[in-house]
């Protein structure tokens, strides 16, 4: 066996405490084992043969610097460190002026206007708000903060989430007042005493109140997603007039109809 016997162990033992000198104190700590029975294994020169003992003390140094190594390894980055990987600018970058993120700004109340326009609003009883879900793609870091109101140095996360209200939503998309309009309707159906059915109709457009904006930008893609919702105003419905005979009636006829649906918005 490549061990040593336990009587010759207890005779090595005895000429290591007795005989052998000191390891000099120059000698790297880090090199020295300490055994189980009191000795030390010299790491920088090894003995002809390795008894249990010193095996069980490398496995046991093994496991400490596998823990360490292991620590090191999954110590989270500070938030600062983690920015500067993400938000290192190429060399040729230059930062966005006004009118740049101006720009991206009206390409997102673009694709929000061509998600309104199908919707219909309601009057009265029947009026609900509207959620318009969009997004935009490869959205620059510096038009991202600015709509999301949120500045870079706090981002931490892989997405930036904001919810907004009130003035705030206009700010964010850079919206004049009453500029996003809706298409109020009538719904169709029996209507007070009138006998039969009347025809659902488009009474005209009507600006929107912005009740919430939700916000979620994804700092890898750029890729900015949002869902406003919305709700036609309590102010005037602006009608388009129609010609004499279109559909049956006359300007006089229409007059008589937008009078009749009066009603709160």
């Amino acid at each position: 066996s490549s061990f040593l016997s336990r009587s010759g162990q207890a005779h090595l033992d005895h000429i290591t405490a007795h005989h052998l000198p000191s390891w000099p104190s120059t000698m790297p700590s880090g090199h020295l084992l300490a055994l189980a029975s009191g000795g030390t294994l010299n790491l920088d020169s090894l003995p002809q043969e390795a008894t249990l003992e010193m095996l069980q003390a490398c496995r046991d140094r093994i496991f400490v610097l596998e823990g360490d190594a292991s620590s090191a390894t999954d110590a989270p980055k500070t938030p600062a460190r983690t920015r500067a990987a993400r938000e290192a600018p190429s060399s040729g970058s230059k930062a966005m002026t006004k009118a740049q993120i101006g720009k991206e700004q009206k390409s997102i109340v673009k694709e929000i206007k061509k998600k309104i326009t199908p919707l219909k609003f309601y009057t009265g009883f029947d009026k609900v708000e509207r959620e318009v879900k969009f997004a935009a793609d490869r959205l620059p870091p510096e038009a991202a903060e600015l709509i999301l109101g949120i500045s870079r140095d706090s981002w931490s996360s892989a997405t930036v989430t904001a919810n907004l209200g009130g003035n705030d939503v206009q700010r964010a998309l850079s919206l004049n007042e009453g500029e996003l309009l809706g298409s109020v309707w009538q719904k169709g159906g029996a209507i007070g005493r009138r006998f039969g059915a009347i025809k659902a109709r488009r009474l005209g457009s009507a600006p929107l109140e912005l009740q919430s904006l939700k916000l979620s930008y994804t700092i890898k893609s750029q890729r900015l997603s949002g869902s406003l919702v919305c709700v036609n105003s309590r102010g005037p419905v602006a009608r388009k007039r129609r010609r004499n005979g279109a559909d049956g009636f006359n300007d006089e006829h229409e007059s008589d109809e937008e009078s009749f649906d009066g009603l709160p918005f």
